[in-house]
């Protein structure tokens, strides 16, 4: 079953339910790399991952 809903102008409209898994996600991961869209629960963690992952 496919979970997306379209509206008039054809744009995909969350469900409440992906809306709710978005909005946890978000609030206990905030910190979101840039680059890759990875996602750190901790700031320092972030710029950790960005030293090692995205530096050349």
């Amino acid at each position: 079953m496919n979970n997306l809903v379209r509206s008039e102008s054809d744009q995909v409209i969350e469900t409440s339910e992906e809306r709710k898994q978005r909005f946890l996600l978000e609030f206990d991961m905030p910190f979101k790399c840039d680059k890759c869209n990875e996602r750190f629960k901790k700031k320092k963690h972030l710029r950790e991952h960005k030293a090692d992952v995205h530096s050349y």
